[in-house]
């Protein structure tokens, strides 16, 4: 039976899981369009940011499902009064099947961002550091994946109200600060790991830190990691809502901090002496361009007459 949507905390969940799908699905648009721009073809980069939007969609979804199925935003009692175990069940297993897909979220976009850097870091003295994160990123995501079905029974996250031994308490709190923590480690190692090459490009300051600048949006996301961590381990709040929104905006910005460093085509575009005449729209176009900038200086000046 669906829950009606009735009090403010219940439709600010729903305005939030639907904005927070538009907005990447919006940077998604922009980031191919900027692609056939330039001409540059599908890679993994745009293989793996689309997994991505696939598995954050499955989380907001499940986000979705635990408001009109689970009573998410409503008091407990008020859910166990009203509509029942059942709401309880179905509240468990929406919010395992929306963390199971944010965290796979969260580790794809990086998948997404490291094939980029892969396309970029191409000298011999690049390839060990960008192989080392890989692996790391890696080794944390998996870990992430497969504690969250280890570290306490999946029999007892399925159900409402589960009773943890006080070991299954204390693994569970111990596994939440270190998912926190790889989460924050792995966004720090790739997000600075191209400062340094960008640092020595030959390019006007302003645009040199306007790059970078665009790198480091992605801090936002260990700034969200690092909140929804405090939230969790501390017990600085104890709302469900709260914390189920910090797991979903972590990956939706994510996929925004993904899609923004290849957005350059269009402001470029949208620039007089930058713009469509530099990215020809088809090879004649790029042939017709290129012939009459290698004709004689006498003959430019004819035709400019």
């Amino acid at each position: 039976m669906a829950i009606p949507v009735y009090t403010r905390e219940q439709g600010g969940v729903v305005a939030v899981a639907v904005v927070c799908t538009l907005v990447p699905l919006l940077a998604i648009v922009l980031r191919f369009w900027a692609r056939q721009i330039v001409h540059r073809r599908f890679d993994a980069s745009d293989a793996w940011i689309l997994v991505a939007f696939t598995a954050l969609l499955a989380s907001w979804i499940g986000v979705l499902c635990m408001v009109f199925e689970g009573g998410l935003g409503l008091p407990e009692d008020v859910v166990k009064a009203t509509y029942g175990r059942g709401a309880g069940i179905a509240h468990a297993k929406a919010g395992y099947a929306s963390l199971i897909g944010g965290v796979s979220a969260a580790y794809l976009c990086k998948a997404s961002i490291l094939s980029l850097y892969r396309r970029v870091f191409t000298l011999p003295g690049e390839r060990l550091p960008f192989y080392a994160v890989g692996a790391l990123t890696l080794l944390c995501g998996l870990s992430t994946l497969v504690g969250y079905f280890a570290v306490v029974p999946l029999a007892k996250q399925l159900v409402p109200d589960p009773h943890f031994t006080d070991a299954e308490t204390t693994r569970n709190d111990g596994f939440q600060l270190y998912t926190g923590i790889a989460t924050c480690f792995t966004d720090i190692m790739i997000l600075c790991f191209p400062l340094g090459k960008l640092y020595r490009l030959r390019m006007d300051r302003r645009r040199k830190i306007g790059l970078m600048a665009t790198f480091m949006v992605g801090f936002i996301t260990c700034i969200v990691a690092i909140i929804r961590t405090v939230a969790t381990y501390v017990n600085l709040s104890n709302s469900a809502t709260v914390q189920t929104l910090f797991r979903g905006l972590e990956p939706t910005v994510g996929i925004i901090a993904a899609c923004l460093p290849l957005l350059h085509p269009l402001l470029r575009c949208s620039s007089r002496d930058e713009g469509v005449d530099r990215f020809p729209q088809s090879p004649r176009d790029g042939a017709s361009s290129s012939s009459s900038s290698r004709a004689p200086a006498s003959e430019r000046r004819s035709k400019s007459r």
